[in-house]
């Protein structure tokens, strides 16, 4: 069977469609077409709002070779800037022995706070509010030299959360997010406070694997069998909303759990008011690269940054209670997550394994599969494809 003819089968109506092609997580012109597609031309998830709660404060991002540094200005606006020097194409952030550990404006670390954006190689400067070249020793630039500037970024604020938009031309941020959005806004998620236990991950394997295991609980009969599966049957989840820009995937607990109990310590904090309403946790997959938890009173969030098509980076955060940053209980819960992640890292690791043999087909995709589904209608369907109009790799 031809390429087109694989991903076509993707769009099939859930109960006929199948699962991606094994090539689309290994081949390297796929990547290029998809991060092209999903990143570049798209609004994705770069951070939190209150990563950077001071003017000054920046946070360093990642995404394939974007080197970007996400900040605050003088007059508290969010801005994302290349950090890449526009002298001699340096990363400013890469050399961090070689920056000034007395000058505010030297970046030697992923997060911090600054004045300005100084290269470590020849002290070029930056301004924090314009990306406007602000010094130069010694070079005696032209006036049109002078005028230098670093690249910015289309950013949008949305619920606490920024997404970026990398060549400035995606459209007005997604409406078909509007069910979600009432949800979030109603369990006050920005007003949450992020816990100092801020976690980035490199992983081996291609980002969409990360995505697709969080956004269906089919394996928690499998690799959660002594976790999730306790707190919430596989059998027993489904999707209630969603559309092509996300999913809703809803796991309601057991009958007659005991909150207090592992493997997820559920009774730290109350409820969400979304765990009320479905009486179980819920996972929100925002595509391409979010992931929003709400389980015993808490948020779970990961970002997910492709670095290459056998490579990405997870940014984990937990939202706990304003005011609950220091509260002794969430040691447990991050020991449990832990243990939850090891079991999706081995998970992953066979996956992989199976992806790259020769004997990888595509399979039917099930009912408790269906947020991988909607996942594979934004992917294909921001790729052009359709069921009557067949695409190529050569195309890219």
């Amino acid at each position: 069977m031809d390429f087109n003819r694989e991903l076509q089968r993707c769009l099939l109506p859930l109960g006929q469609a199948y699962s991606l092609p094994a090539h689309t997580y290994t081949d390297e012109s796929f990547f290029y077409w998809e991060k092209r597609a999903s990143f570049e031309e798209q609004w994705f998830c770069l951070g939190l709002a209150k990563e950077l709660p001071n003017c000054g404060d920046y946070v360093l991002k990642d995404v394939y070779d974007h080197k970007l540094i996400l900040l605050r200005d003088e007059q508290k606006q969010l801005r994302a800037y290349s950090r890449v020097c526009r002298h001699r194409a340096m990363d400013m952030a890469a050399c961090p022995t070689l920056a000034n550990q007395n000058s505010k404006s030297d970046i030697s670390a992923d997060k911090g706070n600054i004045s300005k954006i100084i290269c470590p190689f020849h002290r070029w400067a930056y301004d924090i509010n314009n990306g406007q070249l602000q010094q130069s020793p010694h070079a005696q630039l032209s006036t049109t030299q002078q005028e230098i500037r670093l690249p910015e970024y289309r950013l949008q604020l949305w619920q606490g959360f920024i997404f970026i938009n990398i060549n400035g031309l995606a459209g007005e941020f997604p409406k078909q997010l509007l069910v979600l959005e009432q949800q979030l806004s109603q369990a006050k998620i920005s007003h949450y406070d992020i816990h100092p236990n801020t976690t980035k991950t490199n992983y081996e394997g291609n980002w969409k694997l990360a995505m697709e295991i969080a956004m269906e609980s089919y394996h928690h009969i499998g690799a959660h069998i002594n976790t999730f599966q306790k707190v919430s049957r596989a059998s027993s989840t489904y999707v209630d909303h969603g559309n092509q820009r996300y999913a809703a995937l809803i796991n309601p607990y057991c009958k007659n759990i005991d909150r207090s109990l592992g493997p997820v310590k559920l009774d730290l904090f109350p409820p969400s008011s979304i765990e009320q309403h479905y009486q179980g946790f819920v996972y929100y997959a925002l595509f391409p690269n979010l992931l929003i938890g709400s389980m015993g009173g808490f948020f779970d969030i990961n970002i997910i940054y492709p670095m290459s098509k056998d490579s990405h980076v997870v940014e984990a955060f937990l939202l706990v209670p304003e005011g609950e940053s220091n509260n002794p209980g969430v040691a447990t819960i991050l020991q449990q997550f832990d243990t939850i992640e090891q079991e999706d890292a081995a998970l992953m690791q066979a996956w992989i394994k199976g992806l790259s043999s020769a004997q990888a087909t595509q399979g039917p995709l099930t009912k408790l599969e269906e947020a991988n589904w909607l996942f594979y209608q934004y992917l294909l369907s921001s790729l052009a494809v359709k069921n009557t109009s067949p695409i190529s790799l050569q195309e890219v």
